[in-house]
């Protein structure tokens, strides 16, 4: 059986077992739930490993003992798993051995033939087509025969370690975020657990100690003494409060399903929440009309920055904290909305509670219902928890505000990557992007098609006159481009554009094509964004834009988009603005002089306008 797909000329149509061993884990031991056979040393990786791995397994949630793995097999690393029951023909490929059930097929490719990670990708190409050969009446499942009679489009192994190469480093950075992100969460956890659950700082400071990994300043917050409460010993003067004094509780105005549409703005039930929790892009299942969120959200508010929707029903306690970037309404009762905190600003810290032992404990305490569990807004609202000063509040959010934004940085680079990966993927096993060589990176050809997509701002203006007497922004010049009329940018248009194509969800990716070979996904083209922009598109953008003559380089141009994006024009509040977007980015951050330095070259050229404290855009400059 062959899929309707276009077969490059030179490649040929294969079954799976051509390539190498095909076969059906193995399970023998009845009942399956016996106890000894698991909580050993050997990893067991279920169907739901597999789905939860995007093509890769790193983890696992059970292990087999040396009985269970007496009535099983380990496979050796690089086993493909091929799920063939409930989630079918899900793909994972092992990083280390393991065993699994016969509810997986594995695949131990023959590396003279092929490359297991290009057939993996053919497996997600062809994934949809494969489950519809689900035959399973009660559960969908598929067999070997299904396997065998299908034939897999593949080149030349050197072809295959090509493409397998370019989306295998989309995969590998996918990868590093996720671990980077794992490791982020534990940070803010430990940081969370130290100071509001074990209360180190204080026991350190009652035994005459300093608090380890803390400066004086802000070891002086903590009391030195442990008193009693409610809830136990909690540190001197800090209080115990309940959660309705610290933010409103609330849920959302009635949707009906009538009101339901195909496209418009995102309406999200508990599972959306439940994955954007986990870090994973959603697609919307449901929309509601761009008037109904206007008319929701005039009466009652909707989703902002900041705020925290957990999971209420069925599945219970996911937490997730509200982006600057987020749009979308919400069922009623399915979610609970925490919004309007009444003295600090606290979402970390509450979202921390929330992911913590205690906050997990509380949250266990409350739910109501045998058949279908649930929370209620009255419930939540009585929650009692440990509550500690402002001053503490406000050093814990400047310690893991930068974790989060890095962790929402990393979440939606992966999704761009992810958005590129799939749309190479196609074009590479049909034929349509052919990989030569090593891949050379086209800069020009990726310059212009931003310059093209994008809107920067420039304009040409024919005549001296059109420019207002006086205005604000422009620069006087006689010949090509003064008097007798020129090319103008229009400053914020240009630096939205930058802050855009420089952004963790830039657009980069989205348009570059072909242009994306491996010099640029193997890091050997210098990064200097969040998104897989090359250095050398950064700058060649910047001269398009604003001219030869006024040269802007990369650094220059990421403080632009952070004079743009912060909220305080301040000298102090681009500062701190720089130094986030450098972190974000990895790069080394402006230190004074380099500010300082960056600001007046701006000014020179007519860019910004510096007036004591205060930093502003101009509005437009002649392209010189």
């Amino acid at each position: 059986m062959s899929f309707e797909l276009h077969i490059p000329e030179g490649w040929s149509q294969v079954k799976l077992s051509d390539l190498g061993e095909v076969n059906r884990g193995r399970s023998r031991h009845r009942p399956r739930d016996a106890a000894h056979l698991y909580g050993g040393p050997y990893p067991f990786v279920q169907t739901g490993d597999v789905k939860a791995s995007k093509g890769r397994v790193t983890q696992h949630s059970q292990t087999y003992s040396e009985e269970g793995l007496a009535q099983s097999r380990l496979w050796p690393k690089g086993t493909m798993c091929i799920t063939i029951a409930a989630n079918i023909a899900e793909t994972g490929i092992l990083t280390y051995p393991a065993c699994f059930p016969d509810s997986v097929i594995g695949f131990v490719a023959d590396e003279s033939k092929c490359n297991v990670y290009f057939i993996e990708y053919v497996f997600r190409l062809l994934r949809k087509r494969i489950q519809a050969q689900a035959t399973g009446s009660v559960q969908d499942n598929i067999n070997l025969q299904t396997l065998e009679r299908l034939l897999f489009p593949i080149p030349a192994l050197e072809e295959q370690n090509r493409i397998a190469a370019v989306l295998g480093e989309l995969d590998d950075k996918i990868h590093l975020n996720y671990e980077i992100n794992q490791t982020l969460e534990q940070m803010a956890q430990a940081i969370f657990k130290s100071w509001f659950v074990d209360f180190d700082p204080v026991k350190a400071k009652m035994n005459g100690e300093q608090p380890e990994g803390m400066d004086a300043a802000t070891a002086s917050l903590f009391p030195e003494k442990l008193v009693e409460s409610e809830l136990g010993l909690i540190p001197e003067g800090w209080e115990v409060s309940q959660l309705e004094n610290l933010v409103d509780i609330a849920s959302s105005k009635r949707v009906f399903a009538k009101e339901y549409l195909e496209e418009g703005v995102p309406f999200y039930r508990g599972k959306e929440i439940t994955e954007l929790s986990k870090g994973n892009s959603v697609t919307p299942e449901i929309y509601i009309s761009e008037e109904r969120y206007q008319e929701l959200k005039d009466k009652a508010g909707a989703p902002k920055e900041g705020d925290i929707l957990i999971t209420s029903v069925g599945t219970i306690g996911n937490t997730y904290l509200v982006d600057s970037d987020d749009k979308f309404y919400f069922k009623d009762g399915n979610l609970t909305w925490v919004k309007d905190y009444k003295d600090e600003e606290i979402p970390y810290f509450l979202m921390e509670w929330f992911k913590s032992a205690v906050g997990k404990c509380a949250i266990e305490n409350i739910k109501i219902g045998s058949t279908q569990q649930a929370i209620t807004i009255k419930s939540l609202n009585g929650i009692k928890l440990v509550n500690p000063s402002n001053d503490i509040h406000n050093n814990f959010t400047n310690l893991i505000e930068p974790l989060y934004r890095k962790h929402r940085a990393n979440i939606k680079q992966s999704i761009a990557l992810a958005n590129l990966r799939d749309t190479l993927l196609p074009k590479l096993l049909s034929g349509e992007i052919e990989l030569e060589g090593a891949g050379v990176v086209e800069e020009n050809d990726v310059v212009n098609r931003l310059l093209k997509q994008m809107d920067f701002g420039v304009k040409f203006r024919p005549r001296q006159e059109s420019i207002p007497e006086g205005s604000f922004g422009y620069i006087r010049l006689s010949g090509t481009f003064g008097s007798d009329g020129g090319t103008f940018v229009s400053i914020p248009k240009a630096v939205q554009a930058l802050t855009k194509i420089t952004s963790a969800d830039g657009i980069y990716g989205e348009i570059a094509g072909n242009a994306m070979t491996e010099n640029v996904l193997s890091g050997t083209v210098e990064i200097v964004t969040n998104n897989i922009i090359p250095l050398g598109v950064l700058n060649k953008i910047c001269t398009a834009v604003f001219g030869k003559k006024t040269p802007i380089k990369s650094r220059n141009a990421v403080l632009l988009t952070s004079i743009h994006q912060a909220k305080n024009k301040t000298l102090d509040g681009i500062m701190n603005e720089q130094a986030k977007r450098f972190a974000f980015l990895e790069q080394s951050t402006m230190d004074e002089q380099e500010f300082g330095e960056s600001l007046r070259y701006l000014e020179s050229i007519g860019v910004v306008k510096c007036e004591g404290q205060h930093i502003a855009l101009l509005d437009t400059i002649v392209q010189h």
